[in-house]
C-alpha cells in the first residue's frame, strides 16, 4: 500500500469513528470522542512495534469478518481492538464511575461492549465505502498476554495474513486521553479487495 492508498483509508476509519464517538456517547450519557491520530501498514511481524509487546497482558475485543463478491462468501480479515491492561483499566473505570485496580465484571462488560461498538461501526464504514456485504463472528473479549491472543485469532479462523493496518486510537473521556490500538490482519482475499477499491479511486 503506498501514502495514497493509507489516506484514503484513513478517511473511511474517521467515519467510522465518529459514528464510534456519537453511539458511546449516547451509550454512557458522557462526552467520549474516537479518533484514529496515526495509521500504519506492516507485516504481520512487525506489528508489535505498533501495539506493544507481545509478551505483555492486553484487554482486547476481536472477530473475525468475511465479505461476499459475486454470491460467494470470501474471507476478509481478522479485527481486533487493543488496550494495554492500564489503559484497559483507565477506560472502564471512567465508564462504569468504579473504583478500584482490576476489571470487575462490569468493567468487563463495559469494554465488551466499547470494543463491540467501535469494532461495528468501522465495520460499517468500510462496508459502505466499498458497497459488500459483511459477515463478522461473534466478537470475542480476552484478557491475556498480547501474543497468545493473536495467535488463538489465527488458528481458531485459520486466518493467513501477511499485512496489518494498525491505527493508534485514542478515546477522550471525560478529558480524559486513553490509549490503544485498532487491528485489521488482512486475509489475502481482504487485502486484495482493498487495494482495487483504492486504485479505482486513484484512476
Amino acid at each position: 500500500m503506498n501514502i495514497e492508498d493509507l489516506d484514503i483509508l484513513r478517511e473511511v476509519f474517521n467515519v467510522g469513528s465518529c459514528h464510534a464517538s456519537t453511539a458511546l456517547s449516547k451509550l454512557t450519557r458522557k462526552n467520549i470522542n474516537v479518533s484514529f491520530p496515526k495509521l500504519e501498514f506492516a507485516r504481520i511481524e512487525e506489528v508489535a512495534k505498533f501495539v506493544g509487546e507481545l509478551s505483555l497482558i492486553a484487554s482486547v475485543v476481536y472477530c473475525y469478518v468475511e465479505f461476499e463478491e459475486n454470491n460467494h462468501r470470501k474471507p476478509f480479515g481478522g479485527f481486533l481492538f487493543i488496550l494495554p491492561q492500564d489503559s484497559a483499566v483507565r477506560l472502564a473505570k471512567v465508564l462504569t464511575n468504579e473504583s478500584g485496580e482490576g476489571l470487575s465484571d462490569l468493567d468487563i462488560s463495559a469494554l465488551k461492549e466499547t470494543g463491540n461498538i467501535v469494532l461495528g461501526n468501522c465495520l460499517t464504514a468500510i462496508s459502505n465505502w466499498l458497497k459488500v456485504r459483511f459477515w463478522e463472528s461473534v466478537p470475542k473479549f480476552s484478557s491475556d498476554l498480547l501474543g497468545a491472543i493473536i495467535n488463538d485469532l489465527l488458528i481458531n479462523f485459520a486466518l493467513k495474513t501477511d499485512y496489518v493496518l494498525v491505527l493508534k486510537t485514542e478515546f477522550m473521556v471525560e478529558s480524559q486521553k486513553i490509549s490503544g490500538s485498532f487491528v485489521l490482519m488482512f486475509e489475502r482475499e481482504g487485502y486484495e479487495l482493498i487495494l482495487r477499491k483504492t486504485r479505482e479511486l486513484l484512476k
